[in-house]
């Protein structure tokens, strides 16, 4: 099976030569940086590394990889397929000044030893036997030796770091070369509207993401966090006052996401394989075949997808209903005439035209109730019918339009204006114009405008009488609900 790869994401390996132990990643080398790796790379391997007194070194074909703050590992010339070998420079191991001039900034790696045989009589190919007669390593690759007591020599005046030496031929920074070679933390990247996504992509540093993160200024981001992975929300905002612990649980975060990745992506690999195999044997395996039908339908699907949000975003978006403001006669308390305002729902996919019991008794209509069209209605929900009520007299402007009603008895909705009275009056839904029309006999047609959303109540999906605070709390509620009940759901399963 071939391997592919694009400029955007390469796989590179993270090697730590004194312990043998490597991480394969995906990484994209266009918005990693260098400071971003190294810290990657502490945490994947793991490696031990103070920021106060440690340093991270980076090496590619045995050259050390100097790079100026920020630089990205697209500009250091990291491509798909590179070993990378980290090593932390603590503050007991020394640099000498001596520099032999081998032309990699004063850094000799001894891989003299590399490939020792496993008996150690120097044969290259019993390296790679896996078997035979050794001790250590079993014949696997030997890095023990790669830096010796004479192999780390200093490391180039362009990374501006002091260095001291040691008696025992050991090398480390002192604690000022420690301070200025501490890895740097990128600028944070924002842009107004910016998801939850972009925000993870175009600030992979993890002190730069939580200086975003938790930054009041970008609240929204935060709640983002908060719908989208509320785990890692609700463990931040536990300890959002130290900084340092933020990253730490973020760092972790990233590595078991990207480890949970890789072991996604290798399985389905694997999987495809399978079934690519099987095909060669035998071309009519159904199974196989509608393994290949899903995964071009979903292919299909995606560019779909990808063609709507360029070309029709707002389709992802809320679509308001309609509705008109309109009243309604009723005779009050005092059977005194009286007109009420309310908010008609148009709904030309409604059979019949509907009034609320409670908003019938609110206009003292139901002695005006005919019990013979009991029932019951039936949509997409069900309701008890407790009659009709044959004339009420709805008034948009100065003209009233009589309407024969059915009153059902739960219904959240006032009024519904449906698709008998709408036809009862020839009305036209002008979306182009946004309003219902209503033509006369005699004289101009009547326009009733949908409402906007700043007009519509919010129990009706408007905004008007909109609480934000109540709001956030019932949000922050819920996602906290839903927090403890993953968490839960997660205990069971360990």
């Amino acid at each position: 099976m071939n391997n592919t790869h694009t400029d955007d994401e390469i796989t590179i390996t993270l090697l730590h030569p004194l312990t043998n132990q490597t991480e394969s990643i995906e990484i994209q080398p266009h918005h990693t940086t260098l400071e971003s790796l190294g810290e990657l790379a502490c945490a994947l391997l793991p490696l031990e590394f103070k920021a106060d007194d440690d340093s991270i070194g980076l090496w590619k074909h045995g050259q050390v990889i100097n790079g100026r703050q920020g630089q990205t590992l697209k500009e250091c010339g990291i491509v798909h397929g590179d070993v990378i070998a980290v090593v932390v420079v603590t503050q007991d191991k020394k640099i000498s000044n001596n520099d032999n001039g081998n032309g990699n900034g004063g850094l000799d790696l001894d891989f003299s030893s590399l490939l020792h045989s496993a008996n150690g009589n120097g044969n290259r190919n019993s390296a790679f036997a896996g078997g035979g007669g050794g001790s250590g390593a079993g014949g696997a690759l030997d890095f023990s030796s790669l830096l010796s007591s004479n192999s780390v020599q200093s490391i180039s005046s362009s990374s501006n770091m002091n260095t001291v030496a040691n008696n025992n031929g050991s090398s480390s920074f002192s604690k000022d070369a420690a301070t200025a070679g501490a890895i740097a933390v990128p600028p944070v990247v924002h842009w107004n509207g910016m998801s939850i996504e972009d925000a993870m992509e175009y600030n992979p540093n993890p002190d730069t993401f939580i200086q975003l993160i938790l930054d009041p200024k970008y609240e929204s981001l935060f709640k983002l966090l908060n719908f989208h992975i509320p785990t890692l929300g609700k463990k931040l905002f536990a300890v959002k006052d130290n900084r340092s612990q933020a990253v730490s649980i973020y760092r972790e975060f990233m590595v078991q996401s990207s480890i949970a990745g890789a072991v996604k992506r290798t399985s389905f690999l694997q999987e495809e394989h399978m079934f690519r195999q099987r095909l060669r044997d035998n071309p009519n395996d159904a199974e196989a075949k509608l393994y290949f039908e899903k995964k071009k339908s979903k292919l299909v699907v995606q560019e779909h997808f990808r063609r709507m949000m360029e070309e029709y975003p707002e389709a992802m978006g809320r679509v308001l209903m309609l509705y008109i403001k309109c009243e309604i006669l009723g005779t009050g308390n005092s059977n005194n005439e009286l007109f009420c305002n309310v908010q008609a729902f148009v709904d030309s996919g409604a059979q019949m035209t509907i009034m609320s019991k409670a908003f019938a008794q609110k206009l003292n209509l139901l002695h005006l109730l005919d019990d013979r069209f009991q029932g019951m209605a039936k949509g997409v929900g069900t309701g008890k019918i407790l009659g009709r009520i044959h004339i009420v007299e709805l008034r948009i402007g100065s003209h009233i339009f009589p309407c024969s009603v059915t009153v059902l008895d739960n219904q959240d909705m006032d009024f519904l204006l449906g698709l008998d009275m709408l036809k009862r009056h020839r009305c036209q839904i002008d979306l182009g114009r946004n309003c219902l029309i209503f033509p006369t006999n005699n004289g101009p047609t009547i326009e009733a405008p949908f409402l906007h959303e700043k007009d519509l109540d919010v129990e009706k999906g408007g905004t008007k009488g909109f609480n934000a605070e109540i709001a956030n709390k019932d949000y922050d509620e819920m996602m906290s609900a839903k927090s403890d009940e993953k968490d839960n759901d997660a205990d069971i399963k360990d």
